[in-house]
């Protein structure tokens, strides 16, 4: 099931996040399908938790707060803002899952919120493989389960569509 809210964080809550992203330490990641990099398949990554561990970024409580605690997260594989920069027309980057484990009966989520407003967008295939999409539309963030395939994309009327993804249970 998809599931998504808009205006997830106050006003306030969403300004303090504004303040630090120019602050964020980002690397390069190259996010092809078949590892071949190219100029529109990549995206810089700031991680907050990888792999169930919580990485040194100054700025872990603050999104621990207005995340974590605020949708009652217990369990978080993966946090991470990902920013995606400008391109001359939207470009999808190909299906992913972002976590298959059959021992974990398939219970984990994903959840996506969204930065800012752009023409960019998640693509999911459900289930029963229909196809949904979710709008980047700032303070708004989906949730879905994390073994569905799905697509980020860039933006073409913004300079950066940022995104942040958690893995969690």
């Amino acid at each position: 099931m998809i599931r998504y809210c808009d205006n997830f964080l106050t006003e306030t809550e969403l300004q303090s996040l504004f303040k630090i992203m120019p602050g964020l330490n980002y690397t390069l990641e190259d996010i092809s399908p078949r590892g071949e990099f190219s100029f529109t398949s990549f995206q810089f990554v700031h991680e907050l938790i990888k792999n169930g561990k919580v990485l040194s970024s100054p700025h872990y409580e603050l999104f621990k707060n207005l995340f974590l605690d605020k949708l009652d997260i217990r369990k978080c594989q993966r946090m991470r803002v990902c920013l995606h920069t400008h391109s001359h027309k939207v470009i999808e980057h190909g299906y992913h899952y972002d976590w298959y484990d059959i021992r974990e009966g398939d219970v984990m989520n994903t959840a996506i919120f969204y930065f800012n407003t752009c023409d960019g967008y998640t693509k999911i295939k459900t289930e029963k493989g229909k196809t949904k999409k979710i709008e980047s539309l700032e303070n708004r963030i989906g949730i879905f389960p994390a073994h569905w395939l799905h697509t980020g994309t860039t933006t073409s009327n913004s300079q950066v569509r940022i995104i942040l993804n958690i893995v969690y249970q």
